[in-house]
């Protein structure tokens, strides 16, 4: 069964992998829609700048814990989560389930070339799997209308999303009634890796708590000064807002969120 944890303000998702299942038969035999999130210590950081983010995410349907440090820091603070699996592992999961189950599947998100080699690697991956044709990941507001129109025509059971935030956030807010889809994953940067253009971290990598460096080395000119200023956002606020709230002033209950934001 999922249950949904308050951690100090942010909704976050309690289930054993079987759930996850579970919970994939029923949305796909009702043919209801649901969209799967994953939190991070640093995302944390982009509601200083996209202050909507915060109740979009806390909207969606499993939230996941995505990063071995919020990992930790749910750790530190008595959260303990019966399953700790990343947006990139639950994104490969779900393309085992649908190749199990005869599903279809449309990657919306990068450059089309990226994006074409990406669902012709999963036709060879996955010969069980429909792979629509993909959408890329560049368009503006008065496009947006005719991608869900074409969305909702193809009715994919799972849609991949790997545009950057806030637009696939605000994307899939905006438009999950009416995409017609049963399982939404904004996967970052997850069709790059399924295309080959970049790798996913090792499993030691992430254990570590290594994953983002890892990754700046792929794109520095990208990543490098956007992940430098989460790292101090960490440190120095929300980290000191925590210990601040529940050491010295004893609180079990806090809204984390609201207090970074007023910083």
């Amino acid at each position: 069964m999922i249950q949904q944890l308050d951690v100090f303000g942010l909704k976050v998702s309690d289930f054993e992998l079987n759930d996850v299942r579970a919970l994939y038969n029923k949305t796909i035999k009702e043919d209801q829609s649901i969209v799967i999130f994953g939190h991070s210590l640093g995302y944390i950081t982009l509601f200083k700048k996209y202050p909507e983010l915060y109740k979009i995410i806390n909207s969606f349907d499993l939230l996941v814990c995505d990063g071995t440090q919020f990992n930790w820091y749910c750790k530190q603070n008595n959260f303990k989560l019966k399953t700790v699996i990343s947006i990139p592992d639950i994104t490969i999961s779900s393309l085992d389930y649908a190749n199990t189950n005869h599903l279809k599947i449309l990657l919306f998100g990068a450059k089309e070339s990226i994006n074409n080699k990406a669902c012709e690697n999963l036709k060879l991956q996955y010969p069980n799997i429909t792979i629509l044709p993909g959408i890329n990941g560049y368009f503006n507001e008065s496009q947006e209308l005719d991608i869900v129109s074409k969305i909702s025509e193809l009715k994919p059971h799972i849609l991949l999303i790997g545009i950057s935030t806030p637009i696939k956030e605000q994307f899939v807010y905006k438009y999950k009634d009416q995409l017609n889809t049963n399982i939404i994953i904004p996967c970052g940067g997850m069709i790059d890796v399924l295309s080959g253009y970049t790798k996913q971290s090792p499993e030691w990598v992430k254990k570590m708590g290594f994953a983002t460096p890892y990754r700046i080395i792929q794109e520095p000119k990208r990543l490098f000064w956007l992940h430098t200023w989460m790292i101090y956002e960490i440190i120095f606020k929300i980290l000191p807002i925590t210990m601040f709230n529940k050491i010295i002033l004893r609180k079990k209950e806090f809204n984390l969120v609201q207090k970074y934001l007023k910083k």
